[in-house]
């Protein structure tokens, strides 16, 4: 994903957002932005019934020494990832469904 000109790893992203605590499941996505060109954003499944806010997800990313520009500035909390058909996230349904909706999402 680039955002700004900078690659981001949505892996290495995911690989610190699933340490989180209360984080299940997370696959990140780029979505278009006029400006940046991409922008962030986290898809995940809360472990519990409490799920972390964008806000507490980059104090959690801030602590484990991920750069500030890789955070991510969009959130989607779904009860279950969607999957292709080979049993892999659908990155691209995922995209959809923040494209249709905005910035800040819940889905229950």
């Amino acid at each position: 994903m680039i955002r700004g000109g900078a690659n981001i790893s949505p892996a290495e992203v995911e690989r610190e957002l699933v340490s989180h605590p209360r984080v299940r499941d997370v696959v990140c996505v780029g979505v278009p932005d006029p400006l940046m060109g991409e922008r962030l954003a986290a898809c995940l499944v809360g472990r519990g019934a409490e799920v972390p806010t964008l806000a507490e997800l980059g104090a959690h990313l801030e602590e484990r020494g991920l750069d500030r520009h890789k955070h991510p500035e969009h959130l989607l909390v779904l009860p279950e990832l969607p999957l292709t058909a080979a049993g892999k996230p659908d990155r691209a349904a995922l995209r959809r469904r923040i494209a249709e909706r905005g910035t800040a999402l819940v889905e229950a």
